[in-house]
C-alpha cells in the first residue's frame, strides 16, 4: 500500500482551539478537521467513535466500522475489491 494511494483524515466534533496542543503535540503525519456540528457524523451515521469510514475518489463509501477494526490488511482488501 502505497502513501500515495491513500489519504487519511481524522475528523473530531471538538472545537479546534480545544483539541490543538492534543494535535501539536502528536505530531500527527495526517490533517485534522473539525465537525462541531456533526453534520459529517450524521452524514455518515456515525454512532460510536472510534469511527473509520473509506470513502473512494468519487465518493463513494466503501467501509464503515469502528476504527479498530480497520488494519492494513482489511484496507488493502476494501480497495482491491472495489478497484
Amino acid at each position: 500500500l502505497e502513501e500515495t494511494d491513500i489519504q487519511f483524515v481524522a475528523v473530531t466534533n471538538e472545537p479546534f482551539n480545544l483539541t490543538r496542543d492534543f494535535i501539536t503535540g502528536r505530531q500527527l503525519k495526517y490533517p485534522v478537521a473539525s465537525d462541531v456540528e456533526d453534520k459529517y457524523g450524521r452524514a455518515l451515521n456515525v454512532t460510536y467513535i472510534p469511527f473509520a469510514v473509506i470513502v473512494d475518489a468519487k465518493g463513494k463509501i466503501l467501509w464503515s466500522g469502528h476504527s479498530g477494526k480497520l488494519s492494513r490488511k482489511r484496507i488493502e482488501n476494501v480497495l482491491e475489491a472495489n478497484s
